[in-house]
This record gives C-alpha cells, structure tokens and sequence, in this order.
C-alpha cells in the first residue's frame, strides 16, 4: 500500500490517495478518501498491467492551469518500462488521464517529472528506447512535455523543450528549438579531456557537420596548460572537480540557425 495525503481540490479538505496492488491480477487500485472529522471514500479507479507497487512513484503538484493532481509513474509488466499517469479530481470524482496502454506516455526508466521552464506546472519527461538498453545510463535526451487538459481520446501531450542530460559529467544543454531533430552527440577522449561533439544532419550535403564541442577538462589539466581552447573557445562554468568549455565549430551554421554564443551559455548548466 501506498498513501499520498494532499489538498488535491479547492474545497480545503484533505485528500487521501490510497494505492493497493493485487499481486496476482497485476492491478493497482487508487481510491481516493476525503478527511473532514471521519475518513469517506469518495472513488477508486484501477490501473492494469503494474508490476509491482515498490517502484511505483507519486508526484503532487499543479498538473494545468489552476488544476492541481496526482502523477504516478508506474513500472509496466507488459513492456517492462514506466507508464506516465495523471490524475485528478472534479465532482469528488477521481479522473484518469490516459489510457493504461498509452505508449506516448511511456520510458525505459523512472526520471521525475518537473517544472521544467518555471511555470509552476509541472512537466512530463519522456525518453525513447527500451528498459534492456538502460541499465548503465550515463546520459540521454529527454523531451518534456505537459497535459494539453483533456481527457480519454482527446488527451494529448504538448511539447514544451528536449534537454541532452550528462549525468556522468554533470551537465545538461537545452536543445535549441530550430536544432531539434536535427543533431545528435558523440563522445571522445583528448588525453584527460573529455569531448562531446554536437553534429548537425545536413541533409542536402548528406553527412554530419560538427557544429559545436563542450570539453569537460578536469581542473588538474586546466593548471598544467592541458585544457583545449583556442580563439573561439569559451568557458562555460567551472565546478570543484572540471571546466566546462565551449568550442564552436561551424560559426557558419551557428549564424544560419540564429544561436549565439550568449544563447548556447544560457542553455548549458550543472545538474546539481
């Protein structure tokens, strides 16, 4: 069993979100209960195909404008991922989001949801690949999306931002919106240095460009001379243990999609 207590409504009276699972149907139960003086069920719904109720996570927040909810991120025995699930309630009734099978809600792993760009709603993170690929994760591009706040077959997520994680490194590069779909990166090593190479897919010449690198240099080889940088070379910010640098590699391509130095410091940053 599981509990979530919370002001889920606006009617100021606690809510209780109780998640039972039932091992040998594979299905979870969430019940919702009110506590005004003495505990009331007011709903339950059922979600299937769990695979077990350990793993399963329960987010409160703002799910949409001025509407507060549950999201629960559910360990899926059918696919062996993680399903999204938003719910809330109206009329003291619980509501499901999405369909149980959806897979435009499903990832290979848990990533907590978040308010992304501070809107104070929150947003859906949604990964592509399966869970076999995953066991050793070190970095990956994650596209956030949120509720578009309708429900059954008119439910829909709506792109907010793709954001590249590196969490061996401990960095993260938003995506700019005019290069979504259209790079990708590679890692290499340069001594103690660490490169990741940004490449543009330019379609008409048919082969990957290298538009810009941002080299993890740990801080003992910036100090003997060791870093790598040159004329068009920037740092980005430093940590205790490396500095984090900018190389733009194709000023050419740069200009044509509009993304400045300023901008590409802007969409950089530690995780932590």
């Amino acid at each position: 069993m599981k509990i979530k207590v919370e002001y889920i409504d606006n009617d100021d009276i606690l809510d209780i979100l109780v998640l039972n699972y039932n091992p040998k149907i594979n299905k979870v139960y969430s019940s919702l209960l009110n506590f005004d003086g003495k505990i009331k069920l007011l709903d339950c719904i059922e979600h299937e195909n769990v695979k077990n109720l350990n793993n399963l996570y329960i987010t409160y927040g703002q799910v949409d404008t001025n509407k507060n909810g549950i999201v629960l991120d559910i360990p899926n025995l059918k696919e062996n991922n993680y399903i999204t699930q938003i719910l809330y309630t109206k009329d003291k009734k619980l509501k499901k989001v999405f369909e149980d099978d959806d897979k435009n809600l499903m990832k290979p792993y848990y990533i907590p949801v978040e308010d992304i760009n501070k809107d104070k709603v929150l947003e859906i993170p949604i990964v592509g690949g399966s869970s076999s690929i995953y066991t050793l994760q070190s970095s990956s591009t994650v596209s956030w999306y949120r509720w578009n706040g309708k429900n059954n077959e008119d439910a829909r997520l709506v792109f907010n931002s793709r954001i590249y994680y590196n969490y061996k490194c401990n960095f993260k590069l938003e995506i700019p919106n005019n290069l979504i779909n259209k790079i990708y990166s590679e890692q290499e090593y340069q001594g103690e240095n660490i490169l990741f190479k940004f490449y543009y897919n330019d379609l008409v010449e048919n082969e990957p460009k290298n538009i810009f690198t941002i080299v993890v240099s740990p801080k003992s080889a910036v100090d003997e001379g060791k870093s790598i940088t040159n004329k068009s070379s920037v740092i980005l910010t430093e940590s205790y243990d490396n500095t984090y640098i900018l190389q733009k590699n194709n000023e050419e391509l740069l200009d044509k999609f509009n993304i400045t130095t300023e901008a590409l410091m802007e969409y950089f940053s530690l995780i932590y």
